[in-house]
């Protein structure tokens, strides 16, 4: 168990006066532990926390592997002892029950059964948000994989070439470059097809005089990164090769301002203000980055709010500026918080020619 982590948790039980806290999400679990092999599809762990002990429990079928990696022996969840019962037996009706994510079913069952049911999972981001040394270099390594893959497209893209063909062989270059696998689904947008931020690769064939927008980010022993980069083919139109000097100014001004101490709304008003005064704000229609971690997004996320930047948080910086019809500019750096800046954890040129 990571029992320094365990402890923080074990802290804000105690301010909360809460009993007993119940951890399910898979990645909570990995936090407060050693096991990183779990399946994201269904739950199949959970810890049980209290102020004196730590229960790791999981279904037969991660028996071994939780053995494995922790050393220690879970206790089964089979038909015979499932997780309600277990729960039952192990608490009082007197006593507060805190949990990080639960089905409606089982809430209602433990409102009924505890005096206090309350979600801890915030509080768990909070924790979450603020990095370790070993934390940041798994990051850092996750990073360094997607900047060598991303360097790596012009020899990838070959003619006739599908946006999901190349969202392929970016997955399989990652893996041979060291990733255990990516964070999320390559985002691939070549030409008009960029202008949607959250574009899924199509059978579009990737041709001449336009650019191709590439999102990705590796996921490392858990950590993930997350980067997006312009590659210009030929000769683009003239407005986005206009917006990506404009996108630019304002992922440097956003990244000069940025430092522990700093509000997130006023890093996120740098991006907008250099916009407006083009009379482009319109054409900005997210957020200006998040934190990544275990997740590749996590708190804090950077916008209109006023979350405070804290030291040893890891953020992407990513304006951009999206022409419905024509195409759109995003330029995303995974960074680390430091006292007086942010820090790029790996690097790549902005915009790469083809």
């Amino acid at each position: 168990m990571k029992h320094k982590r365990i402890e923080k948790l074990q802290n804000i039980m105690y301010k909360k006066n809460i009993d007993v806290a119940l951890i399910s999400n898979i990645l909570n679990i990995q936090y407060f532990s050693d096991l990183t092999s779990l399946t994201h599809d269904e739950p199949s762990a959970y810890l049980l926390v209290t102020q004196n002990d730590t229960i790791l429990l999981c279904s037969e079928l991660e028996a071994s592997r939780v053995k494995n990696e922790t050393g220690g022996s879970p206790i089964l969840l089979s038909h015979d002892i499932n997780l309600k019962k277990y729960v039952s037996n192990l608490s009082e009706k007197n006593f507060s029950f805190g949990f990080d994510s639960l089905s409606i079913p089982f809430y209602e069952y433990l409102k009924n059964k505890f005096k206090k049911v309350i979600d801890i999972n915030p509080d768990i981001y909070q924790l979450r948000s603020i990095k370790s040394n070993e934390e940041i270099s798994l990051v850092k390594t996750a990073c360094e994989i997607t900047t060598k893959t991303l360097s790596k497209i012009p020899d990838l893209i070959k003619p006739g070439m599908t946006e999901k063909d190349l969202a392929i062989e970016i997955e399989f270059c990652a893996r041979k470059l060291g990733a255990d696998e990516s964070a999320f689904s390559p985002i691939v947008a070549f030409g008009k097809n960029s202008a949607l931020p959250h574009w899924r690769p199509s059978e579009n064939v990737i041709g001449k005089n336009n650019i191709l927008l590439i999102d990705y980010g590796a996921r490392y022993k858990g950590y993930c990164a997350d980067f997006t980069r312009i590659y210009s083919i030929g000769k683009p139109p003239e407005k986005l090769m206009n917006a990506w000097n404009l996108v630019i100014n304002a992922f440097e001004k956003s990244v000069e301002k940025a430092s522990a101490g700093i509000k997130t709304n006023n890093v996120f008003l740098e991006a907008v203000n250099t916009f407006k005064n083009e009379c482009l704000d319109d054409f900005f229609i997210h957020s200006l980055g998040h934190g990544v971690g275990l997740a590749v997004h996590e708190s804090p996320r950077i916008s209109s709010n006023e979350d405070i930047l804290k030291k040893n948080m890891i953020i992407t910086i990513e304006p951009g500026l999206y022409f419905n019809g024509i195409g759109g500019i995003r330029i995303e750096n995974t960074f680390k918080v430091n006292d007086n800046n942010i820090s790029s954890l790996s690097n790549i040129d902005y915009i790469i020619s083809l």
